[in-house]
């Protein structure tokens, strides 16, 4: 099911990350890597002196979508004490410091026993994450549901949503998780280490009102607990991050005496379906609450002002805010779209960057019908859109497919302020015309 599709379509689909560090997770490492690549996200694991072969299992996958498996502290010069101690603030910073260099668009600090779900039905995690981003947000909150066996049935090598079913909400300091964003541009610095890990803080974020859902499995049976907690946990945190109140989500569990097997009566059972819609229903309830005591119209045409056209920009794949220009442009280009869509004659604009801005505000035109409740407008731009997408589509698919070539000399014509000639090939290589490529994104 597509919930935006003029949308999506419009939207490049950002590279995610997802940095996962990891002490002794071999039980579960597989099938956690597993998930975020067949969810369209690479990985880059960091191994904290494992010594049950979680760095080893996870190099089974290098090149085919894990970035590296690092070994930490030893390969990038990191202290001592973190090869026997779980120096978590160490940990973190690197993981900021990794942010920095990676080069993609979007990161998600991501614990090595964790899933994470996008609260839309259907989609994949990335397309989940690419709907966020177009719509303006640079970063994800997570609900977290921590699962608890209720039996010995898991299998070390399997993957622990098959076999453990049962959830509980987290308590109230890890309900919520901030650990998926938009690395900012060059200069701003995104903390993550202040918080724990709990949460990245940059300037300018903007948190999905939306939540995500995070699937956390940190014990998967007695066995596995008393060897977590007691062995490989507790013996090894840092005095001085104690103190800071780090670490102390294991003590009651380990003062308890229990025998680490929970009653599924007192839990959840889990139907991703049944919480995506809970999610959902908050999400909107919260957006609603918000629109009242902000004293926001939501259902008022847009301003154009440099919110909406960095907005704009951004979605429909331009280089940067649109122009007044710019916009008459795809206004234009998207009535004409639809009344020869609603005629029975669907095309798409000669421009690839022009359709997409086209079915951009599209889709931003059909929900303002809809916050108006004018439904009978929005179904006739539905059915046009619908009608556009299949070749847009194809048109979006030649232009990425198109090899490029080497820009050749500049042919006569008008030259502008750059020295460009306008119909000589685009020296970036597009194999289109200037005028048609970088002259148009200029203006």
């Amino acid at each position: 099911m597509s919930i935006a599709p003029a949308l999506e379509l419009s939207s490049p689909r950002p590279r995610i990350i997802a940095i996962l560090p990891a002490y002794n997770e071999a039980d579960v490492i597989e099938s956690v890597i597993r998930h975020y690549i067949e969810d369209g996200v690479e990985v880059y694991l960091i191994d904290n002196c494992s010594t049950d072969g979680t760095a080893e299992i996870a190099s089974q996958r290098l090149g085919n979508g894990v970035i590296r498996v690092e070994r930490f502290p030893d390969d990038v010069g990191g202290s001592e004490r973190a090869k026997k101690e779980y120096m978590w603030g160490e940990i973190l910073r690197r993981n900021e410091q990794l942010a920095g260099e990676l080069g993609a668009d979007w990161y998600i600090r991501a614990d090595a026993d964790e899933f994470r779900v996008g609260p839309w039905p259907g989609m994949s995690h990335a397309d989940a994450i690419a709907l966020v981003d177009a719509l303006g947000y640079n970063a994800v909150q997570s609900q977290v549901l921590e699962f608890r066996p209720t039996d010995e049935s898991f299998v070390a090598g399997g993957d622990p949503r098959d076999s453990l079913t049962h959830y509980e909400r987290a308590e109230f300091a890890n309900t919520l998780w901030v650990k998926a964003w938009r690395q900012p541009a060059a200069g701003s610095e995104v903390q993550i280490a202040r918080t724990g890990g709990h949460a990245a803080e940059f300037a300018g974020r903007r948190v999905c009102p939306v939540h995500f859902i995070s699937l956390h499995f940190p014990i998967r049976t007695p066995e596995h607990a008393r060897r977590k907690i007691y062995s490989e946990r507790l013996d090894r945190y840092p005095a001085e991050e104690r103190e800071m109140g780090w670490h102390n989500h294991w003590d009651d569990l380990a003062a308890s005496a229990t025998d680490f097997l929970w009653d599924p009566t007192a839990l959840v059972r889990y139907d991703q379906a049944a919480v995506q819609a809970r999610v959902l229903a908050e999400g909107s309830v919260d957006m609603m609450l918000a629109t009242r005591l902000h004293g926001l119209d939501l259902t008022a045409p847009p301003d154009f002002n440099q919110r909406f056209a960095a907005w704009f920009g951004r979605a429909c794949g331009a280089p940067g805010p649109l122009t007044v220009d710019g916009m008459e442009l795809a206004h234009t280009a998207m009535k004409q779209l639809v009344l020869k869509a609603l005629g029975d004659r669907p095309e798409v604009a000669d421009e690839p960057l022009v359709t997409r801005a086209a079915l951009t505000l599209l889709e931003a035109s059909i929900a303002h019908l809809r916050g108006r409740g004018e439904f009978h407008e929005a179904t006739n731009l539905c059915q046009a859109r619908d009608a556009m997408l299949p070749l847009a589509a194809a048109q979006f698919a030649a232009e990425q497919a198109a090899a490029p070539v080497a820009p050749p000399a500049a042919a006569a014509g008008s030259i502008d302020a750059h020295g460009h000639a306008r119909n000589a090939p685009c020296p970036c290589g597009s194999g289109r015309k200037y005028k048609k490529c970088h002259a148009l994104r200029a203006a």
